[in-house]
């Protein structure tokens, strides 16, 4: 640690700070940039943000933000309800899981969702198990062969 302490930076070339100074000018196109990464974002986040402060209100987070250069940003975000995350499925998917699961099994379920261009939460296509995984999280009963015809003579 104290080696590293002791370290001086090496100072900037007058191109290479002409070359910073006209990026820190265009932050848009550095965050941007193809080659730019998570762990590029991170750290232009933390060059220019000072603070952060959050408070939650009831169905709400109010954000204000301290910039490096003394202005503050207020931003309110709407919580996300329990169970709810960005990875929903759509509700028309859904129902169409609970409308056939009594009528056929997990695996042509899944077809059926494909062929329909549906997808997961996460943007994935539909397999047997994630058929199956989504009905257990759901409470959808699971389709027994000969119980439609069951139910019919009945």
């Amino acid at each position: 640690m104290e080696a590293l302490g002791r370290q001086q930076p090496s100072a900037l070339s007058a191109e290479d700070r002409q070359r910073l100074l006209r990026m820190g000018a265009d932050l848009e196109s550095a965050w941007h940039h193809p080659a730019a990464t998570a762990v590029t974002r991170k750290r232009i986040i933390r060059v220019v943000l000072r603070e952060v402060v959050a408070r939650v209100e009831e169905d709400q987070i109010q954000l204000l933000l301290h910039w490096q250069g003394g202005d503050h940003t207020r931003l309110t975000v709407r919580k996300n309800r329990r169970g709810q995350t960005r990875w929903s499925v759509e509700a028309e998917t859904v129902d169409l899981i609970r409308a056939c699961a009594r009528l056929m099994p997990d695996k042509d379920i899944a077809g059926m969702l494909n062929r329909k261009g549906k997808r997961t939460g996460r943007q994935n296509g539909w397999t047997q198990s994630r058929v199956r995984s989504f009905r257990n999280t759901h409470g959808i009963a699971v389709y027994v062969e000969g119980e439609r015809a069951r139910r019919q003579s009945r």
